[in-house]
């Protein structure tokens, strides 16, 4: 038979699991708000990266430019500097013979420029221009 100290153990022993799952419930409440928050974080983090990585590749392309560019100009430098030497050897044997012009072709000038119109001024990059 069971005695009323043991209903009121029982009783006791209900309000405690019934505390406990109260403070459980508000725990998971709690963690859900706080994994919320970091989805959102995860998320803005994900979309800075893109952002990020998109700009990365842009001034990658911006700088393969710029050294095709200058070697470019060092290939012309070359191409001058073989020609004067070439022309001062043959004035040098001939002195005669009058200059002789370079030809000297005409390549895209590269300018970098700030043009971007952003609505921040921190956020504006160089952009390059071939003209």
């Amino acid at each position: 038979m069971i005695t009323l100290k043991q209903v009121e153990q029982l009783n006791q022993k209900i309000k405690r699991a019934i505390a406990l799952i109260d403070m459980l419930r508000k725990e998971n409440s709690d963690l859900v708000v706080a994994n919320s928050r970091l989805l959102l974080d995860i998320e803005t983090l994900q979309n800075d990266l893109k952002r990020s990585n998109a700009r990365f590749n842009s001034l990658s392309d911006d700088q393969e430019l710029l050294e095709q560019g200058i070697q470019g100009a060092i290939d012309q430098l070359t191409t001058v500097e073989n020609h004067i030497i070439s022309s001062q050897l043959s004035a040098a044997k001939n002195p005669e013979e009058p200059p002789v012009a370079i030809p000297v072709s005409k390549e895209p000038e590269l300018t970098i420029s700030n043009d971007n119109h952003s609505e921040h001024e921190d956020d504006k990059e160089p952009s390059l221009d071939i003209y």
